[in-house]
């Protein structure tokens, strides 16, 4: 039951709040309840916001631009000095 809870989750079928809600019935105790968003949507769909810089389901606040800006701006700069290393810089 719990590889199978498991597949499910990482596939998608299951959000994992779902899942940890039937992996408390399987193991018989109660686990600790996550509030964040991720556990409500399918792990596929986090792990796709992830790289595409969409992690959360509540609007961002101007902070939260800000952040986003700084990294990618800094993953530029980590681009621009990989290939000036390996074009011999």
């Amino acid at each position: 039951m719990t590889e199978m809870v498991e597949r499910l989750v990482r596939v998608g079928v299951l959000t994992p709040e779902e899942g940890r809600h039937l992996a408390g019935d399987i193991f018989h105790r109660e686990f600790r309840k996550i509030s964040d968003d991720w556990v409500k949507r399918p792990i596929t769909l986090t792990l796709a916001g992830i790289q595409t810089g969409v992690e959360d389901l509540k609007p961002r606040t101007d902070k939260d631009s800000l952040v986003v800006g700084e990294t990618k701006r800094l993953l530029g700069l980590s681009e621009e000095l990989r290939a000036s290393t390996s074009t011999g810089w």
